[in-house]
């Protein structure tokens, strides 16, 4: 099997566990989708690091915000990544305005967020959520 292959594999394999654990919570998942993206990006050699437990200034600058994971490059966040659980669905996700706009402000301030419920993932950028909303 590819390195990748292995990747994928042991991501399902360290979801399923949590799945299945009555006490999993949002954060559960946090060690598993970094190891997944971490194998990925290193697959096909790109520069990025993925960093979990950030604070980054919101780009009004009034106020911090604390993505779940963001990809860095040169230390500086590229990337900022939203995760719920599997229950939640993707396109729902996607279009959030729960916790004041959370996922609005991700976007303006990287113009992309990569946003997972662990099961699915999908990359919302600024002119395809203007298009939807």
């Amino acid at each position: 099997m590819s390195r990748l292959g292995n990747t994928l594999q042991t991501y399902a394999a360290d979801v399923r566990r949590r799945v299945d654990g009555s006490t999993s919570t949002e954060t559960s998942y946090y060690p598993a989708i970094k190891a997944l993206f971490d194998g990925i990006l290193a697959e096909r050699r790109l520069p990025f690091d993925v960093v979990t437990g950030t604070s980054e200034r919101r780009a009004e600058g009034k106020g911090r915000d604390m993505p779940d994971l963001a990809f860095y490059e040169d230390d500086e966040p590229v990337v900022l990544v939203e995760v719920k659980l599997p229950s939640v669905e993707v396109a729902a996700l996607a279009m959030s305005t729960e916790n004041k706009d959370q996922i609005g402000r991700y976007l303006d301030a990287k113009g992309a967020v990569l946003v997972t419920t662990v099961r699915s993932f999908a990359l919302v950028t600024t002119a395809a959520w203007q298009q939807l909303r």
